[in-house]
């Protein structure tokens, strides 16, 4: 049962091969992703505990990386969050992901 009080969890890590973030395990809501600051990054969002493949969104791309903005979805995940972060740059992001469970 999905509860109607928001978590949070704050991603300041990256790698060019992709910075894993498993944000939470289980059936959940996925309510919005908040880029502080635009960076040279792409975000990967995946339903799931294991692999890389992102199946919900992607928040950037390789000419742009992601735009400060707030990214809204209201989505159910049945196996969990888990965030991949990939770019060249050594400046970190500020990545905060709300959801609940």
């Amino acid at each position: 049962m999905v509860k109607d009080i928001n978590s949070y969890t704050r991603i300041t890590t990256i790698a060019t091969a992709g910075a894993v973030t498993q944000v939470v395990t289980g059936q959940a809501i996925l309510e919005r992703i908040i880029v502080g600051a635009t960076t040279a990054v792409i975000v990967g969002v995946i339903d799931n505990t294991s692999g890389t493949t992102v199946n919900v969104n992607k928040i950037g791309s390789r000419t742009n990386g992601a735009i400060a903005n707030t990214y809204w979805y209201g989505v159910q995940v049945g196996t969990g969050i888990r965030i991949i972060t990939t770019g060249a740059t050594t400046v970190a992001p500020d990545i905060t992901v709300v959801w609940r469970q």
